[in-house]
């Protein structure tokens, strides 16, 4: 029997690649719904250290995952994600079966074979489709995994476990102690340990609030369209309509890949409307089954993208001519109804199709939605307001008279929004300004809320807190924040780090922070990237105020009226809300770090709302000049 820690050599030196390759791209969106809930989905990253082998019937894993009631209201389906790979051969008795809630009233299980949904070769997510009815709001739901089947050769399913993610922050434990696996269940053996294996499981959730379905297939294929190099493409036309309330949208293509892989190699691309700025590329093994064929699937902000009231066109194609590496199939319907919403043009030994709408024979097999990610987290409207007003070193920090804090929260709520923090002097602390909301216990915590506002003293990338002594101006003994930076000695190590690019999987909750403090933004070398603050773009948040020169209480106080008139009674944007807060009061030490997708977006609330969060590292700085 295999244990954890005898892993394969071949599957070893895929996963050390594996852990290479992470660490050099960006990481995955580990809280897709926006909803804060991390635990349901943030307690691993792509990292795979380690691995768990199932292959007959005594062999058993189980996650335990947090679940709000939000996320079940707000939700239509769910998908639970598994990383892993399949070994050994087909067994038509030897199954594995997924179970959800094992116990409970409303349980509900999936048989599966490990050889039919996963590839033997490449680890991989592959999902499984449940309703929401079988989850439990407000409290921990169990995701078990188990074989059922008596032959340890056959349909053996190997799921990653991630031992990486939790250290790397500095916790006290080595995991989050939500996973749990045996080798032997009902024998004599080991039995299900209590939640402390080393590591956590590979696991993680989507709750899915679809809007608009298509699909134009038969979901039989009858042939295909190949693309391994520049001379292959096809596309397919899609009439969208309805983006108002939906925030993501969803390709689904039926298809396999083929090929050398190559991490290097990023020359297929989906390109939308014709667009060249509007190509999406990905590796054929990260969204395909190498040499299987099964339903691949692509996610991209809706908005962003598509447009509305519209026939929108998808272009798949490979702008490189090595044919041997990085190549894909899609899936073709000849039987159904032509619906002359495809074509393609694609060569091996003579050419296949005609490029025309008209003539060309059948449909791409091509499933499409659109979903809204936001929760009630989001439609609540929640704001965090920190200030220090009384600090302990008078001489280095006098005390402040900030009233235009209370000013603002009162206006926040007279507005509908939701008070999530509202903290002064020594209760703020590092965490309830900058860190990331990771579990329901975690009550003060910056990214509870859509909108973070702090003002208090501050020097250039310093926030000072109340027990300042004049040499320190934070606690690092404080909360886990957002960034690699905080276990670092600042004045030694101001410049962004390529290890907090995205990798560990954090993704904010929280969409404007604005940090109201003097000189708190100004770069240390005059470059606007030696910014240690601007690293929380990395993680999804839309916008960063601050100042980089010092203001006056006055001057805070006119400013923050302004934006309060601006934002809710003018309607403005939020960026020209503070720019023209700032300009109308004469006010030149403004400053804001932001994604150009997120630019032009408003409060909750107000016109469109704010656009889908961003994970690029193309920041854009304005000042007030």
């Amino acid at each position: 029997m295999v244990k954890t820690g005898h892993v394969p050599f071949a599957i070893a030196l895929q996963m050390i690649v594996l852990s290479f390759v992470s660490a050099l791209s960006s990481g995955l969106d580990f809280d897709p719904d926006e909803s804060g809930f991390a635990p349901t989905t943030m307690d691993c990253d792509s990292s795979i250290e380690d691995a768990f082998c199932l292959d007959c019937y005594d062999d058993k894993l189980i996650k335990k995952i947090w679940v709000s009631s939000d996320e079940i209201s707000y939700s239509d389906a769910v998908q639970i994600y598994v990383y892993g790979l399949s070994d050994g051969d087909s067994g038509i008795n030897d199954l594995m079966k997924i179970i959800i809630n094992e116990g409970e009233e409303n349980t509900a299980y999936e048989e599966f074979y490990p050889t039919l949904c996963f590839s033997p070769n490449t680890w991989g997510w592959h999902y499984f489709w449940f309703d929401k009815e079988c989850f439990i709001g407000d409290t921990w739901n169990t995701i078990a995994i188990e074989g059922i089947g008596y032959d340890w050769t056959k349909e053996i399913l190997w799921v990653g476990i991630d031992k990486s993610f939790p250290t790397a922050f500095n916790y006290d434990v080595p995991d989050f102690q939500r996973s749990a696996w045996t080798n032997d269940l009902y024998g004599e053996g080991e039995q299900l340990n209590p939640i402390d294996d080393t590591g956590e499981l590979m696991i993680r959730v989507y709750f899915y609030n679809e809007q608009t379905g298509y699909y134009e297939h038969d979901y039989e294929r009858d042939d295909l369209v190949a693309i391994d190099d520049a001379s292959d493409w096809c596309e397919k036309t899609i009439y969208i309509n309805g983006l108002s309330d939906v925030t993501m949208a969803q390709i689904g293509i039926w298809g396999y890949a083929w090929g050398d892989p190559d991490p290097n190699q990023t020359d297929l691309y989906l390109e939308i409307n014709g667009d060249y700025g509007n190509r999406i590329y990905f590796h054929a093994y990260d969204i395909f089954k190498d040499n299987v064929w099964d339903w691949g699937i692509m996610e991209f902000p809706a908005k962003e993208y598509l447009n509305d009231y519209y026939w929108n066109t998808f272009k798949f194609g490979d702008e490189s001519w090595d044919y041997e590496v990085e190549n894909f199939a899609i899936g073709l319907d000849t039987d159904t109804i032509n619906t002359n919403h495809s074509r393609w043009r694609w060569y091996d030994n003579q050419w296949h199709g005609n490029a025309s709408y008209l003539t060309d024979q059948g449909e791409l097999m091509i499933s499409f939605c659109l979903f809204d990610r936001r929760t009630a987290s989001d439609y609540n409207k929640e704001f965090s307001i920190t200030f220090i007003e009384d600090y302990d070193n008078e001489t280095s920090c006098p005390d402040l008279d900030l009233d235009y804090a209370v000013t603002l929260k009162d206006e926040l709520v007279n507005q509908g929004w939701m008070n999530t923090q509202y903290l002064s002097d020594g209760e703020v602390l590092e965490g309830t300004f900058y860190q990331e909301f990771r579990n329901e216990y975690q009550t003060l915590s910056a990214d509870s809320a859509d909108f973070i506002f702090h003002t208090g003293h501050g020097d250039p990338q310093w926030i000072i807190l109340k027990d300042n002594d004049g040499t320190n101006t934070h606690d690092p003994e404080d909360d886990v924040a957002f960034t690699y930076e905080l276990y670092y000695p600042w004045q030694n190590n101001i410049f962004i780090l390529e290890s907090d690019y995205s990798e560990d999987g954090l993704d904010c909750d929280a969409e404007w922070v604005w940090y109201m403090s003097c000189d708190v933004m100004r770069p240390m070398s005059g470059e606007d990237t030696d910014n240690v603050f601007i690293t929380l773009l990395y993680h999804g948040i839309h916008m960063l105020f601050g100042n980089d020169d010092p203001f006056t209480v006055p001057q805070g106080e006119a400013i923050v009226e302004r934006f309060i008139y601006n934002i809710f009674t003018r309607e403005y944007t939020i960026y020209s809300a503070w720019r023209e807060a700032y300009e109308y009061n004469g006010v030149h030490s403004g400053i804001v770090y932001y994604h150009s997708s997120n630019i032009n977006e408003y409060f909750w609330g107000i016109e469109t709302g704010p656009n889908p969060d961003c994970y690029c590292h193309d920041i854009q700085c304005i000042r007030i000049p």
